[in-house]
């Protein structure tokens, strides 16, 4: 990157999840498969990227989530993550599509 002008931030808000959110401090945020920091429950991280294709994802152990993003020269990114939490292996009798690790465009 250039310069501060010449770039663009992924900003990413991380809302309050399902009942075990609160057992995860911190999520991963892993930005073009470089570890870029971490965002904590209820609180939002911003990152500086350079212009052009990147590939955003927010991991704990058990999963994570991938939103790609072509960002533009001076642009903000602002996006959103949840986790929602499925430590219990899926079941016979567990139905459940939602999955455990959500991001999107805000």
């Amino acid at each position: 990157m250039a310069g501060a002008s010449a770039g663009a931030v992924i900003v990413l808000l991380r809302e309050p999840g399902g009942r075990r959110d609160v057992l995860i401090r911190n999520l991963d945020v892993v930005i073009d498969g470089h570890r870029a920091g971490k965002v904590r429950r209820g609180r939002t991280a911003q990152f500086p990227v350079s212009p052009g294709p990147h590939r955003i994802s927010v991991q704990v152990p058990q999963s994570s989530a991938v939103i790609e993003v072509n960002a533009q020269s001076g642009e903000v990114i602002n996006l959103v993550c949840r986790y929602v939490g499925h430590w219990d292996p899926p079941g016979p009798d567990v139905i459940d599509d939602e999955p455990a690790m959500q991001l999107r465009r805000a």
